[in-house]
């Protein structure tokens, strides 16, 4: 898919449900915006606060999920909803938000998807941002690594990595040029495993997260059948989107993320920030 316009949505939409980590009553009140204003979130119950912007350089926390905020206010686990606004080519949005984090629905981005078409997708009057890479660039941790490789498509790939556990090893690949993001990728539910779920509680994370909205690792199996095939790396490469949607533009590029997670693809949306910054002379 090779935007020429920038994008957003016909008609304001309303969705409430519970947080996946503070396990409280959330919602979302998604409202189209101009160009150029890209995804803005603001307080709800404090519209004088000032917005935030979804951009790398605003994110406060990756710990299992990714955060963004300022001094006085902060909205969390973006990551699924970044992701259905990306793969639909939406860029400017006003979100308002009653309980500082996204509600977090059958935890994918299927439901995500299907509100912003309902709501309608608007093509802008102003041309799309798009950033080709002019060199690789690589951000990476002991065995985890985020590369980003010049290339005339968007591709997102991604090598997921759990020995000794049901999921083993496995790789998945998706261009939205070639595949279907409803289809291929949406679906995919987040994942952790069983043993990790009370150390998570304990920091305070995963309070909402049960069996209607996650997939659960069990030592000897999955606590659902999957969707389909490969289901956990299709939601690695879903948040690994929703992520490098903090890098406030469309970017050509070839993404290969090898175990990562927040903190990896996050890092890596922050060094092209940078790079379109320079590049459109904003920094």
């Amino acid at each position: 898919m090779k935007l020429k316009t920038q994008r957003t949505i016909e008609n304001e939409f309303n969705v409430s449900g519970v947080g996946l980590h503070t396990g409280r009553k959330v919602e979302f009140t998604v409202k189209p915006a101009k160009a150029g204003e890209g995804v803005r979130f603001f307080d709800k119950r404090n519209p004088g606060a000032p917005f935030v912007r979804a951009l790398a350089s605003n994110v406060l926390n990756t710990v299992r999920r990714t955060l963004i905020g300022n001094e006085s206010f902060s909205v969390s686990t973006v990551e699924h909803f970044l992701a259905a606004a990306s793969a639909l080519g939406i860029g400017n949005l006003q979100v308002w938000v009653d309980g500082g984090e996204a509600p977090v629905l059958d935890g994918s981005a299927l439901a995500w998807s299907e509100f912003f078409i309902k709501a309608g997708v608007k093509d802008l009057e102003i041309p799309a941002r798009v950033l080709t890479l002019e060199r690789p660039e690589v951000v990476y941790e002991g065995l985890s690594a985020v590369i980003a490789l010049p290339s005339d498509e968007l591709r997102y790939t991604f090598v997921l990595d759990y020995p000794n556990t049901v999921i083993g090893s496995q790789t998945f690949s998706f261009a939205p040029g070639e595949g279907d993001f409803i289809r291929d990728v949406a679906p995919a539910r987040t994942f952790g495993f069983y043993d990790e779920i009370k150390a998570l509680t304990e920091s305070n994370l995963a309070k909402g997260c049960d069996l209607s909205n996650a997939l659960v690792i069990m030592e000897n199996g999955y606590s659902s059948p999957l969707k389909f095939s490969m289901e956990p790396a299709r939601h690695k490469c879903l948040d690994l989107i929703g992520d490098m949607f903090l890098a406030g533009v469309i970017l050509s590029a070839h993404i290969i993320a090898i175990r990562s997670g927040h903190k990896l693809n996050v890092k890596m949306a922050g060094e092209i920030e940078k790079i379109g910054g320079i590049i459109n002379g904003h920094s």
